[in-house]
């Protein structure tokens, strides 16, 4: 046997027993038993439960009809033949995949039309491959990475489905966007997602049901939403066709068609449809998980988790009875913030939000008082049904005799037709309601910048303000969500020389408390005082120019022409790298803008801070240097002359580590070594 093939076979061997350790339990599976079975799994009690064919990598479809073709003609050469058989490989971008072959019909392992005993599992012939994959082709189901592990518990509790759960739901639709497509185009998300929830229900319709009180639960007419008005269409055959969306109230009618039927099915025979009806409905409060990143950052689709929430009360009952007050939010979306107060107060709880789904899904959640208002759309207020007449939050307070507070988690983004951040115009019309508490959920470095003039102006005082880090906590990019409690009458004023915030973080499912800092707000911006300069300095050779589109810049050194406004010159280059190299502070990361992290100005930067920066700039990404597009200015010069190796410069001219830099109106060149000359290496 050749080397190459003991090591092939070493390195598949390898693969099927760090598989087996990975995904099943110990003591429970044999490698190469019986009659060339690769893998035999079995229970606690010895008897067998599945054969599996192992592949180290399968690449292309066609290794892997002939991987399938394998494991069926193993069976077939078994005394025990198994009604499941799976294949188990890598794919070629690296995970872990195991295909589940159901073979209890009789056409799999029990049709004559193939010689099975002149066909050898390891080398199937063409016609065998064709013919079992004719067969088995809508009778896999497909388990990838953390999925086997599901798997593997339904097989061992003899189960053929997963159940779709408020933990596992946001998993089910990122595959099911991959794996059932439609033929039409989706650009909004929460439509796609709308098809997704339709799709899980199968068309299920939940019931009523008796409480323990024997008061009937809210009907739920498929589950109380717009989403009554899809449901699925099929061919004559039975076949799966598409989704189809009719409102008469909209006047609105769509329909979304499945571009490929056998996938469709392959995909929800691994999963239990419809999830419980409480699971659905907590799958329906927490549905804004679904969003992608930016589409939650651009319109402020946020979930806001249960353990901010639960802080939020928790700070509540320290600082307030809540008996006292009527509870509004004006972007209420499911009603999130306010769904832990309990059924008996949820009737002093008025909501209003931009979308009728919204509404309903509030409906469900015990909400009578939730009502369909664009918020920022003019000067007026939502009005609420009270008692048979239509009135605004404050003569509600007024009648019921109690408080005003305002709790709420606004969209961030800037908007056309705005002057401020989307957040910021929220707060400024609450404000003019005059209510005792504001709630407020926001990007801390709100405080930070000029934003932090709106709460001084507005006289309120803060009772509580903590922070969590959005990355581990709401599931976005890392940056820095507040959580403000402000009051009319009590509390700490605003300081800007002394802006103190708790930190809390979610760990291991625990929002544990992590520190307490403080920031001097008064203090001037070191990157503005940067920027300053590079403006200032602009003058001078033009060798390239600098983005902010990335953290911190991005340095382009070239000698093309550029209609770039934000010039690199001879004389703010230093400038311009020094801004970059700055980025890297720890706390950069909680911020989505660095001016508001940095802190002074550039005479107390130390010189080994101010060299290590610049070095870092110039050797990390976002930089390009070239000489390309000018013929004539080589003036060499030695590595030792710039106290770097030659290696060093390799890194900085990649075509020639040796030139210096014209100008092609004579002007006078620009000279690295006297540039290098300027700071130290670090070593």
């Amino acid at each position: 046997m050749s080397t190459t093939r003991k090591t092939e076979i070493s390195s598949e061997a390898n693969f099927k027993k760090n598989f087996c350790e990975k995904y099943f339990d110990k003591g429970t599976w044999d490698v190469d038993v019986l009659n060339q079975v690769d893998v035999l799994l079995k229970d606690k009690k010895g008897n067998k439960l599945l054969y599996i064919e192992t592949k180290e990598i399968i690449r292309n479809e066609t290794s892997r009809r002939q991987a399938l073709a394998q494991v069926i003609l193993t069976n077939k050469k078994q005394e025990a033949i198994l009604n499941k058989v799976a294949l188990v490989y890598m794919d070629a971008d690296h995970n872990n995949i195991l295909e589940l072959i159901d073979c209890s019909d009789d056409s799999v392992m029990y049709n004559n039309d193939i010689n099975w005993k002149a066909e050898r599992a390891s080398s199937p012939t063409k016609d065998a491959i064709d013919r079992i994959n004719d067969r088995i082709k809508n009778k896999i189901i497909s388990y990838k990475n953390d999925e086997i592990k599901e798997f593997y518990k339904l097989l061992k509790a003899n189960q053929n489905s997963i159940n779709i759960t408020e933990n596992n739901f946001n998993v089910v639709y990122n595959q099911w966007k991959q794996e059932v497509r439609f033929n039409e185009d989706f650009i909004d998300e929460q439509e796609l997602i709308n098809l997704f929830l339709v799709d899980m229900l199968n068309g299920t319709k939940y019931e009523k049901s008796v409480t323990d009180d024997y008061k009937y639960e809210q009907d739920l007419i498929r589950e109380g939403t717009n989403l009554i008005n899809y449901s699925l269409k099929f061919y004559e055959d039975g076949k799966i066709d598409g989704i189809k969306y009719y409102s008469s109230r909209q006047k609105r009618s769509s329909f979304y068609t499945i571009s490929n039927a056998d996938n469709y099915y392959s995909f929800w025979k691994k999963y239990k449809r419809p999830p419980e009806k409480q699971e659905f409905l907590n799958i329906l409060e927490r549905s804004s998980m679904l969003y992608s990143d930016k589409y939650r950052k651009d319109t402020g689709g946020e979930y806001t988790p249960t353990c901010f929430v639960e802080k939020q009360n928790e700070i509540l009952a320290k600082h307030y009875n809540m008996d006292d007050f009527i509870v509004f939010d004006p972007c209420a979306g499911v009603g999130n913030l306010e769904n832990q107060f309990g059924k008996d107060y949820k009737q002093y709880c008025y909501l209003s939000t931009l979308e009728q789904m919204d509404v309903d899904i509030c409906n469900i959640k015990g909400f009578e008082n939730a009502v369909q208002f664009d918020y920022l759309k003019d000067d007026k207020q939502p009005k609420w049904m009270y008692k048979g007449t239509e009135l605004d939050i404050n003569e509600i307070c007024k009648r019921e005799n109690r408080k005003l507070m305002i709790i709420m988690n606004p969209p961030y983004q800037r908007k056309k037709g705005f002057d401020n951040n989307l957040a910021i115009e929220f707060f400024n019309k609450v404000l003019k309601l005059k209510p005792q508490v504001i709630v407020f959920y926001y990007m801390t470095e709100s405080f930070l910048r000029n934003e932090i003039e709106v709460y001084k102006n507005s006289g309120y005082k803060i009772i509580s303000h903590i922070f969590s880090n959005a990355k581990t906590t709401f599931l976005l990019s890392e940056w820095s969500i507040s959580q403000v409690i402000f009051d009319k009458g009590k509390g700490e004023e605003i300081d800007e020389s002394k802006i103190k915030v708790d930190r809390y973080e979610l760990i291991k499912n625990n929002f544990n408390y992590i520190n307490t800092y403080c920031y001097d707000n008064k203090r001037p911006e070191l990157m503005s005082d940067i920027d300053k300069k590079i403006k200032a300095n602009e003058k001078g050779l033009k060798i390239g120019n600098y983005s902010y589109m990335s953290s911190g810049y991005s340095i382009n050194l070239t000698n093309k022409s550029s209609s770039n406004h934000n010039l690199i010159t001879t004389n703010n280059l230093l400038y311009c790298l020094l801004s970059k190299g700055l980025v890297f502070n720890t706390h950069n990361k909680y911020f989505e803008r660095n001016q508001y992290v940095h802190r002074g100005t550039i005479k107390l930067i130390s010189e080994e801070l101010k060299s290590d920066a610049i070095i870092m700039a110039i050797f990390y990404k976002n930089c390009a240097f070239t000489n390309k597009g000018y013929k004539n200015y080589i003036m060499p010069f030695k590595a030792e002359e710039l106290g770097c190796k030659k290696n060093d410069l390799n890194v900085l001219f990649p075509e020639n580590n040796n030139t210096d830099i014209f100008s092609d109106n004579d002007e006078k060149p620009f000279d690295f070594r006297y540039f290098f000359s300027q700071f130290k290496f670090s070593k």
